[in-house]
């Protein structure tokens, strides 16, 4: 139910304070359109969960990530699917 999203550091080096948003934009969307959280640090090759954003809706949404850390960086991605009642399908 919902969507769950990983985290992979495949940069050389630790990356620490790690904050993480994602935003659902279209679509009827009445519970779960936006998540945000933190993780303190993601070693190189390193896999993190996300905690799973629990969303109710329909319709065609677009699907934003952007994750921001310590080191000033930051990396922004799209998907697009479709959400019925509790699921997501069709991520792209």
């Amino acid at each position: 139910l919902g969507i769950t999203l990983t985290v992979k550091n495949i940069g050389d080096t630790k990356i620490t304070n790690v904050q993480w948003t994602v935003t659902l934009t279209g679509g009827n969307i009445f519970i779960g359109k936006s998540k945000s959280g933190s993780i303190s640090s993601l070693e190189p090759n390193a896999t993190a969960p996300l905690k799973e954003a629990l969303i109710f809706g329909f319709g065609k949404t677009t699907i934003d990530i952007e994750l921001t850390w310590s080191e000033e960086e930051t990396i922004k991605k799209s998907a697009t699917g479709i959400i019925f009642l509790f699921f997501a399908l069709g991520i792209k």
